[in-house]
């Protein structure tokens, strides 16, 4: 029975490697969608340059 339990642990566990990998294409995914954002905010906020400065302004660089 234990032996099972502890298989099935070892099966779960996530090497560091898999989550190195799973926080990149996090933050992948996170910065295209920053970047569909702000090219949002450049159409709609043409003629409010204050405002879309707030939205160029929280750009990842």
């Amino acid at each position: 029975m234990k032996k099972a339990a502890t298989e099935a642990q070892e099966a779960r566990k996530v090497t560091s490697k898999e989550k190195t990998a799973s926080r990149d294409r996090a933050k992948e995914r996170v910065q295209a969608a920053i970047g569909k954002i702000l090219a949002a905010a450049e159409l709609a906020f043409l003629d409010k340059p204050e405002r879309l400065a707030m939205y160029r302004a929280v750009r990842p660089r």
